[in-house]
């Protein structure tokens, strides 16, 4: 059986969920909230018109992103939380399932094979950079990007919505990200607020609708059920403990609208733990590493391969005899071809970015290069329903 045909059979047997535009997903939602507040001549799908339709219109709307807040994580609050009684639907995030895919998508309302910004590390070939695309900087050194010469718009190539929304926009974000690259990129044009807590983030939002004279959309983004996932485990009771105050503080954001505005709270991925045996690692020195035009990139979920040329065949005997068991290795065309990155051909930036192959986990595995000792407990970026599916809860 081909690695196509197993990845498939998993599809089929529901241990993996295949992308798809014809379920209701999270380019859906962006481009349902950019159309809502504005924007003219998007095409939407029937599910991107169906999350409009629930949203509906208004004043003012408010768009909680709550990182690594999967739906798994919901059953874990009463039935009479906030969130849980406010769930509106399950939408089907972006793969790979992971922050920089899924917010890119947000702030452009395209797929990731269409903005060319798939995974956490990338390869800038064009510059000869491994980088860590979000924070903008060298992979290995830390250093910014800048450095080597490169400016955000050759990293971040596709145009964002939010810049034509027909009302005032405002951005919630942790003080230690408000000036980055990227918070400037998604956020190009709006008010940049940074904050501590959640709940003075609360405070915040519910202060600048309250002194708005027009309409308004606040976009507020909260990493700490996603950094806690990534630190112990999504099983975790410190996990739980954070999706609880989430509940609370959203709770309370709610309450301090009055009405006035529309409160939209939904997530970029979900998390699975992944035990010691699930832990699998590429060296700099090892035989597979010699067959690469630079380190693997990509997501320990979803490593990426730049083969040097000629070496095509030798790399994938050697990536199947050490790593089938666990993974599936596809080429890039092969992604392509089965729209695991979205509908249609790559861009040409996706193309170069996400190289020869890619490898694609059966069950819960990763694939890391040059490890750390201490292991994170949860990952990831994957096709498992724990990471693709995210709610959509509405107030």
């Amino acid at each position: 059986m081909s690695d196509v045909d197993r990845l498939l059979s998993s599809f089929e047997a529901g241990g993996l969920l295949r992308p798809s535009p014809d379920v209701a997903n999270f380019v859906d939602l962006s481009r349902a909230i950019a159309t809502l507040a504005g924007v003219g001549g998007l095409e939407l799908t029937e599910g991107a018109e169906r999350i409009a339709s629930r949203i509906g219109q208004s004043d003012h709307f408010v768009l909680a992103l709550i990182d690594g807040l999967g739906v798994g994580l919901l059953q874990h609050l009463a039935e009479e939380s906030f969130l849980r009684t406010h769930m509106c639907m399950t939408l089907q995030a972006v793969f790979p399932s992971t922050t920089v895919a899924a917010l890119t998508s947000l702030a452009t309302g395209l797929w990731p094979g269409t903005h060319g910004v798939p995974t956490w590390w990338a390869y800038l070939a064009g510059s000869g950079v491994s980088a860590t695309v979000l924070p903008f900087i060298e992979r290995f050194s830390k250093r910014p990007l800048s450095k080597w010469g490169i400016q955000s718009s050759e990293v971040f190539t596709a145009p964002t919505l939010p810049p034509r929304f027909r009302r005032e926009r405002h951005s919630f974000v942790p003080k230690a990200i408000t000036s980055s690259v990227y918070t400037s990129y998604t956020s190009a044009g709006a008010e940049v607020t940074g904050y501590t807590t959640l709940s003075e983030a609360v405070a915040a939002v519910l202060a600048g609708i309250a002194a708005a004279t027009g309409p308004t959309y606040s976009y507020l983004y909260y990493p700490r059920v996603d950094a806690f996932a990534h630190d112990r485990g999504p099983e975790d009771e410190a996990v739980r403990a954070e999706v609880a105050n989430v509940d609370r503080e959203l709770s309370r954001l709610a309450d301090g609208l009055k009405g006035r505005a529309r409160l939209m709270v939904t997530a970029d991925h979900g998390l699975i733990a992944v035990s010691e045996r699930g832990r699998h690692a590429v060296r700099a020195d090892d035989e597979i590493d010699e067959l690469l035009i630079a380190p693997p990139s990509g997501e320990p979920r979803v490593p990426v391969f730049h083969v040097k040329e000629g070496k095509a065949e030798a790399f994938e005997r050697r990536f199947r005899d050490r790593f089938g068991e666990w993974f599936v290795l596809l080429t890039a065309a092969e992604v392509e071809r089965l729209e695991l990155l979205g509908p249609g051909p790559f861009a040409d930036v996706t193309r170069q970015r996400v190289g020869d192959y890619l490898a694609l986990p059966l069950g819960e595995d990763v694939l890391a290069y040059e490890p750390p000792g201490d292991w994170m407990a949860g990952f990831h970026a994957g096709l498992t329903p724990a990471e693709m599916l995210v709610p959509l809860i509405l107030a």
